[in-house]
């Protein structure tokens, strides 16, 4: 059954749905302020202490280009912050965790990094020689007048 004609909060109506609590750009400037606090470490705490869940959080991201601005600045402050954490107290592994997740330069090294080993171990799969050592014992090498000598054979993968 269709929706009512004049129903403003029919579907594909561009401003269908219950009217948001937030106004974003206050909540973008609201971000920005918070992020500079010492004690802002954790950047998806922001949504829950201001009434609002972390997917509406990651909407406006993605919908409101003012909001998206204040939000990677907050994180690259709370990036730094944690940086100087490590740099201070040397917590390695706190770090190492999150530190792709704050810094987007380390994140697209990291895949850089990731993506060479995995077409090195592709290579290195593909010229790989298998070495077969054969070795005659010397009790029957004696028995037969031979030595005891090890033999070396080398298959080529590409000789198959």
């Amino acid at each position: 059954m269709p929706a009512p004609l004049g129903n403003q909060y029919a579907v594909g109506n561009p401003n269908s749905g219950r009217p948001s609590e937030h106004n974003v750009e206050e909540m973008a400037k609201k971000l920005l302020l918070w992020a500079k606090k010492e004690e802002a470490w954790i950047l998806r705490e922001f949504a829950p202490l201001n009434g609002f869940s972390c997917t509406t959080m990651h909407r406006w991201v993605t919908e409101n280009e003012v909001f998206r601005n204040a939000y990677e600045q907050a994180k690259d402050i709370i990036g730094c912050r944690r940086e100087k954490m490590y740099l201070k107290e040397r917590s390695e592994s706190t770090y190492k965790r999150y530190a792709a997740y704050y810094d987007s330069d380390l994140f697209k090294f990291e895949e850089l990094i990731k993506e060479k080993d995995a077409k090195r171990s592709k290579d290195a799969e593909g010229n790989k020689v298998t070495n077969y050592n054969i070795m005659v014992p010397n009790d029957l090498a004696v028995g037969a007048n031979l030595q005891a000598t090890p033999i070396s054979n080398q298959i080529d993968p590409g000789s198959k």
